[in-house]
């Protein structure tokens, strides 16, 4: 399985295993602290693409995937 920040991640049922073996460590606490300060755990990988918070000012609106590629470009105002 190949990422779009360059990881890659061998596939199969040993790759399997192991990512289940190291998230029975933490998972169990990371639900138990969601239920103590009630909120909501958010998915692991994004279903789309956000514009940052340091990507708009105050004036603008956020525009979505059009903002950042302007900032991109290099037009500022």
């Amino acid at each position: 399985m190949q990422f779009d920040v360059g990881l890659e991640l061998p596939e199969g049922e040993a790759t399997d295993r192991k990512l289940a073996e190291l998230r029975q460590l933490y998972e169990p606490y990371v639900y138990a602290l969601a239920t103590y300060f009630r909120i909501r755990i958010p998915p692991w990988i994004a279903g789309e693409e956000w514009v940052d918070n340091w990507q708009v000012t105050i004036w603008e609106r956020p525009a979505g995937k059009k903002v950042a590629r302007e900032r991109a470009k290099g037009e500022h105002f």
